[in-house]
């Protein structure tokens, strides 16, 4: 009787842990990671995700910080995303911002988008592909994204894009000094599980939510459980 009851226990939580292995395919095929809603305001800067040149790459300069803020409107259902830009800190960019170009869905259409900032009512470009070349020097790769070609420095639109782990590229206007700056991990896709400090949080139509560590403990410990009750 004792070990029916132990096999019972063990199907019990075998069955929980291959219920939970299941759900895994979801999540590893899936192209885009969700950013988790404690991370929707934030910021990237040189030494902390941001890699930079000429008058941004820290050295005598006021380096280069990306700035985020992002919310959810449940009655529109639509995201609001601000970003601004300044030197580490807060402090002022050393050169000004020629253009920069935000990551979003391929394909994807301008009607997704309704910008708010008030100068400059709609981006200059896109969404389109965008490729690195004189007017984009250092860019590490394509992208596929919206272009705003302005000097200023705080943008917000709404969309019904739920925020992803991305990339974006960022220019000052002299051609001559190659002062730019990027995601250190922009090309590359974050992994389930890592580190997202090398990309920005970016609108994408469908994303997966990442699994959580401590889930995959507990399923360890579930299948570790029944089969210590089995042996015994």
């Amino acid at each position: 009787m004792r070990k029916v009851a132990s096999f019972g226990i063990f199907r019990k939580y075998l069955f929980l842990f291959l219920f939970f292995l299941l759900l895994l395919p979801l999540t590893v095929n899936a192209d885009r990671i969700c950013v988790d809603p404690a991370y929707w305001t934030g910021s990237r800067s040189i030494g902390n995700g941001i890699t930079a040149s000429g008058g941004w790459d820290g050295i005598e300069d006021n380096g280069f910080q990306i700035n985020w803020e992002i919310s959810y409107d449940s009655n529109s259902k639509k995201y609001t995303y601000t970003y601004t830009f300044s030197g580490k800190s807060g402090t002022v960019l050393s050169k000004d911002l020629s253009h920069w170009i935000l990551e979003v869905t391929n394909p994807s259409d301008a009607s997704d988008f309704t910008i708010n900032t008030l100068e400059y009512p709609a981006f200059s470009e896109g969404p389109a592909e965008f490729t690195s070349n004189q007017e984009n020097p250092g860019m590490q790769g394509n992208i596929y994204g919206i272009k705003w070609e302005t000097n200023q420095l705080t943008f917000s639109f709404d969309t019904a894009k739920r925020p992803v782990w991305g990339d974006f590229y960022a220019k000052d206007g002299k051609d001559c000094e190659w002062t730019y700056a990027y995601n250190t991990g922009f090309g590359n896709e974050p992994t389930l599980g890592g580190d997202f400090t090398n990309w920005i949080p970016t609108p994408d139509g469908d994303c997966v939510v990442p699994v959580p560590s401590t889930l995959l403990l507990l399923g360890s410990g579930l299948l570790g459980f029944g089969l210590l009750g089995r042996r015994r």
